[in-house]
């Protein structure tokens, strides 16, 4: 006799060697010899032989539609047993068991497993997010790719290069504080550099360039996009819708006093 049992979280078939009513000695498909209990046998057959089974088991459990599946089954618990019976329309085969329960055990997202071959189908609700979350988790794994074959070809993606500037505008803050610290410091330690103390070091070496700077600034930073020369019209036209998106939701936003805050 063989048997089609549970074990380290999945199925297997074995030809039982000894039977002791509450375990037995079973003789898996690969040639290994464990002893199981009994609890965790789900059928017994006789043919086909426990290598076979699990082989066209597995081919069958892949071609089980999940969604048809799910809508086959009961809204309450039920057992893989009564599923098979009502899925196939009759007594279902031992590889058509093995290939149902299988499918079933491998889709947590649509079944919910209650005990040993038992299982409950997940409400329609959280089935829809849980498909819908991994269908935007498929799209960003391509969208990863194809951002990863662009940029080892030595290309961009395009996604990329228009926040490239906002985002090298946005590091330049951190970056600031990172190296003129150091830098300040190593300053002030200069005491005796062209005749001055190191704080006046420090104020030629970092002022003089912010001062020479500050004409260019004034010349090329505009007080809006619109009249930016040095974008083009739909860089222009994205940021100041942009902008002014921005600004109607600072309109928008509620205002609370000091005293509102504290108490909020």
């Amino acid at each position: 006799m063989n048997v089609f049992y549970e074990e380290d979280g999945g199925f297997k078939a074995g030809n039982v060697l000894s039977d002791q009513g509450a375990s037995m000695q079973v003789e898996s498909a690969s040639g290994k010899r464990s002893k199981i209990k009994s609890g965790h046998v789900l059928f017994d057959f006789r043919e086909p032989d426990a290598a076979t089974l699990m082989r066209d088991a597995q081919s069958m459990a892949d071609a089980i539609d999940l969604e048809f599946l799910w809508e086959c089954a009961p809204q309450a618990e039920f057992s893989f047993k009564d599923l098979a019976l009502d899925y196939y329309g009759r007594p279902a085969t031992p590889v058509e068991s093995a290939a149902l329960v299988t499918r079933l055990h491998s889709a947590p997202m649509y079944f919910y497993r209650k005990g040993r071959g038992n299982y409950r189908p997940a409400p329609p609700d959280a089935l829809k997010a849980a498909v819908a979350g991994i269908e935007r988790k498929q799209r960003e794994a391509v969208l990863q790719a194809t951002w990863r074959d662009e940029l080892v070809a030595g290309r961009l993606p395009d996604a990329i290069d228009a926040m490239a500037q906002e985002l090298l505008f946005m590091a330049a803050i951190p970056l600031s504080s990172v190296l003129g610290a150091p830098l300040s410091s190593w300053l002030l330690g200069m005491d005796g550099m062209w005749g001055l103390h190191g704080w006046q070091v420090m104020f030629v070496v970092e002022a003089v360039p912010a001062v020479l700077v500050s004409g260019f600034v004034l010349k090329f930073l505009t007080d809006g996009p619109k009249d930016a020369a040095w974008l083009v019209p739909e860089e222009r036209d994205w940021l100041a819708n942009r902008l002014m998106l921005e600004e109607r939701q600072r309109v928008s936003a509620r205002h609370f006093s000091v005293f509102q805050a504290l108490l909020n």
